[in-house]
């Protein structure tokens, strides 16, 4: 009976999810996907493909930004299936979350929680609008697929510890953010619950054997982390008080998201808490007081809730801003954070139906809880089938973050390229110095966007650039250890600013760099060579052979994808 069960409940979630995200389902490719899914070493499976993607110092690790073998064997695979055709790529995120929510349903009865309150748990997760951009977007696969792999660990670990040690290893391999199953694991333990016996001892040796494994990943990813490096583009590190409040006010965004839906944006870019009387700083220090108190009282109790309030804590660790890196929030990171809370709030609810006892007031408010659960999931399912619309083109994508946060930057730079198509310089120049103001420095966005063409000779225009190319030629020359694709961005800066020379000597010094692409990098030097005084220089400078990795995205601002100029997004997530 229950295979039976549990065969229709996944039907039912593919079914519904198949048609909560069927806008997206031909949705083309967007920002990271356009050089995620193109690297040369995951268009066929070759010998030599698969010993470049294992490379944890090769090319494609630097352009994944990440050690993420698992994830580019997992694009490589789908490539060889469906090719450039998006519909199965996108299929396949839609099926692997209809999985996940099944897989935590699953987890959420063996922790014990009640079977109807374990399949509205995984349903409200199956529908949440905030995790459409972790699903609709293509080059996510790394979090729908590292989400599964960690689930699976956390539920074989009981019966197959060693089973689960590896999937553990595959999930981080995937993901870096998968490594909050460890202290997830550590308190199950800890509470007794996932073991057959409860009065039996902990097996912390193999809470102990995940603990080497995620040591070894980390020895695998610090190299690429402090290669990339880290960029305080919000100010954060040198505001030790307000880079506090901006971290507990982020936390509240969150929170708020999860409990509602609302908030949600392809980009975020909401202000830093700068004021003690912020309100999301001050709200987020009353629900994170709170939470803490709750996690203690059950911890000390070592009841399974304070698993899954760890699970929320250990998800939203490291994307809190602890370390400043490009992106204050993201939909997608809630793709973790959004089950401890789902699963400790469960248990909370169910804490307060104890109370009331057996009796008619008990099973009335059970019913009155579900029937709530039922409104939430219609009006989240709602939600997320019109959000999974604006995946189908990156133009829909850009206005709704710039309908979300209208003074970002990419609603600044929609704002200039429009004032540049109606040929008003001061406009245009005052938007961009705007989104500059924010932190946005792509400068490949005025040499090649064609909505500035008509103003790239205007003075104005021109000194903006030059700004423009000073601030990236600062930020790369400061680099200890610049790599190969660093220094052939310092050429192309070089030949927007007329100075040939310099690029040269930028490109030559590529080429005694290990691991360098020697052959794109002569072909780049030629090309300058080449180049006639006229038209090899200055703002109509040819754009150099793409480099193949994205650009550093814990260093770089949003950038523009040079060859589809759709408009600012940072390329390179490392999250």
């Amino acid at each position: 009976m229950l295979p039976r069960v549990a065969a229709l409940a996944g039907v039912t979630a593919v079914a519904a999810a198949l048609g909560i995200y069927g806008p997206a389902l031909r949705g083309a490719l967007i920002s990271d996907d356009l050089f995620l899914l193109t690297a040369p070493e995951i268009q066929s499976l070759t010998w030599a493909n698969l010993v470049a993607i294992l490379d944890p110092t090769g090319r494609v690790a630097e352009t994944y930004v990440n050690y993420s073998p698992v994830h580019a064997l997992g694009h490589a695979l789908e490539i060889q299936v469906f090719g450039a055709e998006t519909f199965g790529h996108h299929v396949v995120n839609v099926v692997l979350h209809a999985l996940n929510a099944c897989l935590l349903a699953a987890l959420f009865v063996s922790t014990r929680i009640g079977r109807v309150a374990a399949l509205v748990g995984g349903a409200l997760f199956l529908v949440h609008p905030a995790n459409v951009e972790a699903v609709a977007w293509i080059s996510q696969l790394k979090t729908t697929l590292a989400f599964t792999l960690a689930l699976g660990a956390l539920l074989a670990h009981a019966r197959r510890p060693v089973a689960a040690t590896v999937m553990f290893g595959l999930a981080l391999l995937c993901k870096p953010h998968a490594a909050f199953a460890l202290p997830v694991l550590a308190a199950f333990e800890w509470t007794g619950v996932r073991r057959a016996d409860p009065e039996d001892p902990p097996r912390w040796r193999w809470v102990g054997v995940w603990a080497v494994v995620f040591a070894g990943f980390a020895l695998l990813e610090l190299p690429l982390f402090f290669a990339a490096g880290r960029h305080d583009l919000h100010g954060l590190e040198d505001a030790p008080w307000v880079h506090l409040r901006t971290t507990v006010a982020i936390a509240a965004r969150y929170l708020v998201m999860a409990a509602t839906g609302r908030g949600v944006s392809a980009v975020h870019e909401p202000p830093l808490a700068a004021m003690v009387s912020d309100g999301w700083w001050l709200a987020g220090a009353v629900a994170l007081a709170a939470l803490a108190w709750r996690l203690w009282v059950t911890l000390r109790a070592r009841r399974v809730e304070a698993a899954y309030w760890i699970w929320a804590a250990a998800a939203f660790a490291p994307v809190s801003q602890v370390f400043p890196f490009l992106n204050l929030m993201a939909d997608r990171y809630l793709y973790f954070i959004l089950p401890g809370l789902i699963g400790a709030s469960l248990l909370t609810a169910e804490a307060a139906l104890a109370r009331l006892g057996a009796g008619a007031r008990r099973r009335l408010a059970a019913r009155v809880l579900v029937a709530a659960a039922a409104v939430a999931m219609v009006f989240f399912a709602a939600a997320s089938h019109r959000r999974a619309q604006i995946w189908r083109h990156y133009d829909a994508y850009l206005v709704d973050a710039a309908v979300n946060y209208p003074d970002g930057i990419t609603a600044h730079v929609l704002r200039a390229k429009g004032a540049a198509r109606s040929g008003d310089v001061d406009a245009a120049v005052a938007a961009l110095r705007a989104a500059r103001e924010r932190g946005w420095q792509y400068v490949g966005l005025v040499f090649r966007d064609p909505a500035f063409q008509g103003i790239r000779s205007d003075p104005r225009f021109l000194e903006l650039a030059r700004e423009l190319t000073r601030d990236l030629l600062e930020e790369v020359r400061a680099r200890p250890r610049p790599t190969a694709v660093d220094l052939q961005t310092l050429a192309q800066v070089h030949l927007w600013r007329d100075e040939p020379d310099e690029a040269v000597a930028a490109l030559e010094r590529a080429l005694q760099l290990e691991g360098a692409d020697r052959a794109r990098l002569r072909q780049a030097l030629r090309q300058i060579r080449g180049s006639n005084s006229e038209a090899g220089r200055g703002p109509d400078a040819p754009a150099l052979p793409q480099a193949r990795a994205a650009p550093r995205p814990e260093r770089s601002a949003p950038v523009v994808d040079p060859e589809t100029q759709k408009g600012p997004r940072e390329l390179g997530n490392v999250h």
